[in-house]
This record gives structure tokens, C-alpha cells and sequence, in this order.
């Protein structure tokens, strides 16, 4: 029997009507939703998108019938008119002026797509945002990577990829499908470097001092590939946890040791240039790190960090590190007996099954080491199956020390903060942006074709611990993300 406790989410704050209101977050189904009170309709986000002066849609999906167009129609009204709701302010919709989207479906292949996007800008002249109608089942592999190569390392335009057919699937007359438009605004308004959610009394160890928040996860390729693992930096850029600067490069085959030093001090500048000074305290999330790894590799980012601080800021700037390593991939599993599963309360599940702990569920004694540094949390409600526990470890925590319970509470905060769902996830933010960027860096590469399997949908794979070197370097270690899209959440 292992002792847990239970954290209380933090309170949601979004606006209403100009006015922040707070959102509850209902611990047992992990989630919540925007509807504002006394059915006032849905809530808008903190902080709006930038203003575009137009936004145009390019379709790659061949509609076959009048009826698939009027869908298509009712969609991008619908998109647009929940936008405004939101606080969105697209500009001009050239979808109205020209009565159809553009036409893209003759693209063969990557190069296709890139003369027809850069056509379109010359075309049209401060377009903002380019939303892309894609085939049903992706079965162009070239196309998705193309998009978001061409978005993010050459024009800085916001791209929002959506499915032809979740498109043209109405749930009513002129409203198109309103649960697909909300999940899609939740992306597309960060792209536009918007925020959509803070908060309110949560992420209590940045708001004590100045404070930086780093994620960083490598992305590997298949194990019999030879291809470069791509690396992730991302910081946060405001006391809220909602902006946040990135960095990517590729790197030798299957290495996880990441050369931190450059890309700490690209983050440190964009920190102190927003907010006028340096940070004091420097929080640090590391994916993918086994435990063989953390007397090296750990030791080794560490160091790189502190250089980068006496580069960047002078010998006699030391702010505060602490140097956490989140695992995903743990063979421990927490359970509740003696009652009914939290997830299914008033089912006939007999007492005593075992089922899985609330959300928020933390455990930091029994089952942990001994040095008082580590803790398991289990932030998300799973939707089937057995909940896979975080396991934490706290490697640097300079003095003046933090305790183990405000770690535990800021890493909870920050699963709340993860804008593209409306739910808790299974790590904290940076962590999962990270992870996001380093998956999507593999598409940089030009004329890449996604032969894997997978799809611009699902998740990426994460790195898992130690692999060895690689046989070769990767060829493109410098990417440079175009300065418009490294300053949003342009991986969302």
C-alpha cells in the first residue's frame, strides 16, 4: 500500500464578453469546456491572435459534387464567424471574393506545393493565414510536410491544415461540424501568437522571481534508420506559461545529448528583449533521459546551461537552476482499490476492482528512491485503459532550495496549460511542445516524403533513453525557422 495525494487543478481564466472569467476544471473526466455562463456563448481567449489583413483557403481534396462544395462553404462560414466570437480578427475572407478556395489539387509533389503557395502570396498580398483543405486520408506524403516546411523555415505564414472530409460533415445547417471549428481555432489561434488560456493562481514557483521555464525532447528516427534525430528547445516567454520562443536543429543519428549552449542563450536574449531583465530562476524540463544518462549527458546539459548564463549575462550572472527529467516510459502503474473505478461512479462496477487514480494523483515515497528527488504523478484522466504515471526527477535544485511539492505543483499547472485541448495531458507544456517541435523538424529536410506511416494527426514519436551514436551527421544542424513563427506556437 502506497501513500498518494491529491492536487486541486488551478483555476482557467478566458474571457467573456471583455471580461476574464474563471473556468473550473472538473477533476474527475481531466477537462473542461468554453461555454460561457448562462448560455452566453462560447468563451474567447486571452489573448487574441494578431489582427491579419486577409486569409485565403487552398484545397487539395477533389470535391466531386455541388453538395461537398456547399459543405465546404457552410465550413469556412462557420470557421470564420467562431473566430470573431473568440476574439479573432482574420481580416478580409478571399474564399467570399472568389467564391471557391484555390485550386491545388494537380501538386505531384513537394516543389508543386511550394510554387503554388509562394503564387498565392504574390497574389495576394498580406495574407495572414492560409487555411489547407487536405484529402481525407492523406495519402499524399509529400504534401502536410511540404506545407509546414514552406510555413515555417520559408514564408512565416501561418498555415492550419484541416481534413475535406471533417469538413464537409455538417452537424446543422450552416454550422459545419462546431466541435472540429473549436479544436481548430484552439491551434490557429496560437499560430497567430495569441493565448488562449492562464492560470489564474497556478505556476506559483514563476511568479516568485523572474523565471524562465525550458522544454527540450529529441525525436528519433525508426531504429534501423540512419537519418538525423532532431532536436527541441522551447522557453516560455511570459510569467502566464503561454509564449514561448523556439529552436530546432538536426543532429547525429540516435545521439540525445542535445548542445544546449547556443540555443539557452538565444532563449535568454528573447527573455530579457521581452520583459527588460534577465531571469533569476531557470526551470528546466528534460524528455527522453534514461537513468544510465543522468551522470553524463544530464551533467553535460547542465553545464552548458550555466556557460550559456556567464556568455550571455556576464560572470557574475548565476540564476537559480533546476534541472528536471520527466520519464514517460515507466513500467510503474498506480491503482485505487476498495471503490469504484473515479471514472465510472454510479456503474455496476463491483467494489474492491481496481481502477484508475484521479487526476492529479501524486505519489513521492514508498515506490521512489530515497533521496527525496523524485515523485510519480499521474496529471491526466486516462480514457481507457491504466494511466501511465510521470515519474520526475529532480537532478539540480540550487539554493535557495525548492521543495518537492512546489515542483509537483507547477508540473501539474502546467499540464493544464497545454492550449491546443481543453483537457489535462499526460506531461507538463514545455515538455509536449517540445516534443512537437522535434517531430515536425523531420519534415525541414527539402523534398521530404513521409513513407512511415505516419500522419499529420497523431503523435510523434519520442526519444526513449540511450541509443548510441549514429554513423553519420546529420547534414543539416543549423535549421533556421523563419523569426515570424519561432516566437509563436507554430507546432500546434
Amino acid at each position: 500500500m502506497t501513500n498518494a495525494k491529491q492536487l486541486r487543478p488551478p483555476v482557467l481564466t478566458y474571457k467573456n464578453r471583455g471580461q476574464d472569467h474563471q473556468v473550473t476544471v472538473d477533476s474527475a473526466k481531466g477537462q473542461w469546456n468554453l461555454r460561457g455562463p448562462g448560455g452566453s456563448g462560447d468563451l474567447g481567449f486571452m489573448k487574441p491572435g494578431a489582427r491579419q489583413k486577409a486569409w485565403i483557403v487552398v484545397n487539395f481534396k477533389d470535391f466531386r459534387s455541388d453538395e461537398e462544395w456547399k459543405a465546404l462553404s457552410q465550413f469556412i462560414g462557420a470557421l470564420e464567424t467562431l473566430s470573431q466570437q473568440r476574439g479573432i480578427d482574420l481580416g478580409e475572407n478571399l474564399f467570399r471574393r472568389h467564391g471557391r478556395p484555390v485550386n491545388a489539387i494537380a501538386c505531384r509533389s513537394g516543389e508543386d506545393v511550394v510554387r503554388k503557395l509562394n503564387s498565392e502570396v504574390e497574389h495576394n498580398p498580406g495574407v495572414g493565414l492560409i487555411v489547407c483543405v487536405l484529402n481525407d486520408k492523406f495519402n499524399e506524403e509529400f504534401l502536410y510536410p511540404a506545407i509546414k516546411r514552406w510555413s515555417h523555415t520559408q514564408s512565416g505564414i501561418a498555415t492550419q491544415c484541416v481534413r475535406g472530409d471533417k469538413c464537409t460533415t455538417a452537424k446543422g445547417t450552416g454550422r459545419g461540424n462546431p466541435a472540429y471549428i473549436a479544436g481548430i481555432l484552439l491551434k490557429m489561434n496560437l499560430k497567430l501568437g495569441g493565448h488562449n488560456v492562464y492560470a489564474r493562481d497556478g505556476l506559483q514557483l514563476m511568479r516568485s522571481k523572474p523565471t524562465i521555464v525550458f522544454g527540450v525532447d529529441v525525436n528519433h528516427a525508426s531504429p534501423s534508420s540512419t537519418k538525423p534525430s532532431y532536436a527541441a528547445l522551447v522557453a516560455t516567454m511570459d510569467r502566464e506559461g503561454s509564449e514561448y520562443f523556439t529552436t530546432v536543429n538536426a543532429q547525429t543519428s540516435r545521439k540525445e545529448l542535445v548542445d544546449l549552449k547556443d540555443k539557452v542563450r538565444a532563449a535568454l536574449r528573447n527573455w530579457k528583449s521581452k520583459n527588460g531583465e534577465a531571469p533569476q530562476q531557470i526551470i528546466f524540463y528534460r524528455d527522453g533521459v534514461a537513468h544510465n544518462q543522468f551522470e553524463n549527458e544530464c551533467r553535460l546539459e547542465v553545464q552548458d546551461i550555466r556557460d550559456a548564463c556567464q556568455e550571455e549575462g556576464g560572470q557574475f550572472y548565476n540564476p537559480e537552476v533546476r534541472y528536471i527529467v520527466v520519464q514517460q516510459r515507466t513500467r510503474c502503474r498506480l491503482a485505487m482499490q476498495g471503490q469504484n473505478p473515479p471514472n465510472q461512479q454510479g456503474s455496476n462496477v463491483p467494489q474492491g476492482l481496481a481502477g484508475n487514480v484521479p487526476a492529479g494523483t501524486v505519489v513521492d515515497e514508498g515506490i521512489v528512491g530515497g533521496a527525496g528527488n523524485d515523485f510519480y504523478i499521474v496529471a491526466h484522466n486516462a480514457l481507457k485503459g491504466t494511466a501511465r504515471p510521470l515519474h520526475c526527477h529532480v537532478l539540480i535544485n540550487d539554493e535557495p532550495k525548492v521543495s518537492l511539492a512546489e515542483f509537483q505543483r507547477i508540473t501539474f499547472d502546467f499540464c493544464h496549460l497545454y492550449a491546443r485541448a481543453t483537457k489535462i495531458v499526460s506531461r507538463p507544456a514545455p515538455v509536449y511542445y517540445a516534443h512537437r517541435a522535434a517531430f515536425l523538424a523531420q519534415y525541414y529536410e527539402a523534398d521530404y516524403r513521409d513513407k512511415s506511416g505516419n500522419r499529420w494527426e497523431t503523435t510523434s514519436t519520442s526519444s526513449a533513453g540511450s541509443h548510441g551514436s549514429g554513423s553519420r551527421d546529420a547534414a543539416m544542424a543549423d535549421i533556421k525557422l523563419h523569426p515570424a513563427v519561432s516566437q509563436t506556437v507554430y507546432f500546434a
